[in-house]
């Protein structure tokens, strides 16, 4: 048998790794509502390299046994596409693992399906057959002589990739690659919630907050892949801002907000920290706003929709006095939030970080919000959409629409209160929806504008605006100067009337008039 060429010949290794890479990538493509593009290069790439190790190694066992990774994660990927129609993500097996024996067998139980069972018998079947009769042989012709110099050269870009940049998820496929990528964000979360109680314990400077006659209430609600774009409270064409703009005369409406990061992890472990693109701090040394609200002597709470075991912002709320993760849409944390706000009369920030609008956008709100369904209003980056981009949009922007409809309920629960009270809103980065191009998501080195421009709102009631007189003025005059989110540290401790060491000299627009000085150079 000559290896040189693919030839429709069982013996040749390129058919079991052919499968072994290819069929989990056709069920993915056919049933799931969306995947990632890397997917696909990642799994071309490492055909190539796997070939030219079949070469090189010439022993069929031990090339199973490198199969075998991404055979039993090719299972993964099939059962858990069949029967969610989505790609997997590894915080899923977390939150399968932080609960009991009980609930995580009924949970398998419950969403296994003959068509899973039927995929994966058919997968293994036709391994077993392949693997069976494959042979190995050294490369003798020209052809396989540089696939294997080809296959090298990969396997170096491919260790430099996963070893320098952990980029698993990019290089690695599917659930292989989350797999990976969330092994290694579990230990770096880890070791961040082990020395984030203690960073804060060791920091020794000043750190007070302003006695008031009443309590002081905050909330600051953390968004999700919300365009600024797409939020008719900025002029956006589409209704989606129908119960803020109720409300318009009440808010501060920053216009010139963007984060520096189209990427949740990056945005947010300086928007909540003291990190930001200028100072080049590092994430896990440096302190956060959580924290400091704590040290000051707020009550704090951290209440999330997002998954618990997600990177960033788990070794954040691991300082908070209250931590509570659940699953589901949004608005499910509404009674929580209102429990928080509602308790004893004691100085309170919540932090509230939503899933907003987080791709796959049509389950991030419930059918009562399934408000545009047609291609009314519909203006992008072609005349001519297509029907699946028409269906995207119209989820993306319900999306919006029940984020307002989040951010309305969570004003009215501060507004009878007898407290100091303050509604701040932004999102961690934008999100492209076929804006400007034939594209929806976002990606740290395919940005558009729309992935940077993010909302920015505050609502303060009139016993803030009387008591934090300095900071509402200047909110309101600096509220349509430039302004990055990397900032939100000195922004927030700003708005909680929080002096301390780390934000004597902070420019925000909370901040006065430092501000212009920066702004005007």
């Amino acid at each position: 048998m000559k290896l040189g060429s693919f030839k429709l010949d069982p013996r040749h290794p390129g058919h079991s790794t052919v499968w072994v890479l290819v069929f989990p990538l056709i069920i993915l493509l056919a049933y799931s509502d969306s995947f990632r593009e890397a997917d696909i290069y990642s799994r071309i790439g490492w055909y190539f390299l796997l070939l030219s190790l079949a070469y090189l190694i010439s022993n069929k066992v031990i090339y199973l046994l490198l199969l075998l990774p991404f055979f039993l994660t090719g299972m993964l990927d099939l059962m858990y596409t069949l029967t969610f129609s989505q790609q997997f993500e590894f915080p899923v097996v977390r939150v399968i693992a932080d609960t009991n024996q009980d609930e995580a067998s009924e949970f398998l139980i419950s969403y296994f399906n003959l068509l899973s069972f039927a995929a994966l018998i058919l997968y293994s079947l036709v391994l077993f057959y392949l693997a069976r009769k494959m042979e190995l042989v050294k490369p003798h012709s020209r052809k396989a002589k540089i696939l294997v110099v080809v296959g090298l050269l990969m396997l170096v870009m491919a260790v430099r990739q996963l070893v320098y940049y952990e980029r698993y998820r990019d290089f690695l496929p599917g659930a292989l690659g989350q797999g990976v990528d969330g092994v290694a964000k579990y230990i770096r979360v880890e070791d961040e919630m082990k020395k984030r109680p203690e960073l804060l314990a060791n920091y020794t400077g000043k750190v007070v907050k302003p006695i008031t006659k009443q309590p002081k209430t905050f909330v600051v609600v953390v968004g999700e892949s919300a365009a600024r774009k797409h939020h008719s409270i900025y002029g956006y064409h589409r209704d989606t801002n129908p119960r803020l703009s109720q409300i318009q005369n009440e808010l501060i409406v920053f216009d010139q907000v963007s984060s520096p990061w189209a990427i949740t992890y990056l945005s947010l472990a300086q928007a909540l920290t003291q990190a930001t693109r200028e100072n080049g701090m590092e994430f896990p040394s440096s302190l956060s706003l959580v924290g400091m609200a704590k040290k000051a002597g707020y009550k704090t709470w951290w209440i999330s929709s997002q998954y618990k075991f997600d990177g960033t912002t788990l070794s954040l709320s691991a300082v908070a006095d209250h931590s509570v993760y659940m699953t589901g849409y949004d608005g499910d944390l509404l009674p929580l939030v209102k429990q928080a706000i509602e308790g004893s009369g004691e100085d309170k920030v919540v932090f509230v970080h939503i899933r907003g609008s987080h791709s796959i956008y049509s389950r991030r709100y419930p059918a009562d919000f399934d408000y545009f369904k047609s291609a009314d209003g519909i203006k992008i980056y072609t005349p001519s959409p297509s029907s699946e981009q028409i269906d995207v949009v119209n989820a993306y922007d319900n999306s919006i629409r029940y984020t307002d409809y989040f951010l309305r309920e969570m004003i009215e629960f501060l507004r009878p209160l007898n407290t100091i009270s303050g509604v701040v809103y932004f999102s961690d980065h934008g999100e492209e929806v076929y804006d400007y191009e034939n594209f929806r998501g976002h990606e740290l080195k395919r940005t558009s504008p729309v992935m940077l421009e993010i909302p920015f709102l505050v609502w303060l009631n009139d016993a803030y605006k009387e008591g934090f007189g300095d900071q509402y003025r200047n909110m309101l005059q600096n509220r349509r100067q430039t302004f990055l989110n990397d900032e939100f540290f000195d922004f927030g401790l700003c708005l909680m009337g929080i002096k301390s060491d780390l934000n004597i000299r902070a420019v925000t627009p909370c901040d006065g008039s430092g501000y212009h000085v920066v702004s005007e150079k």
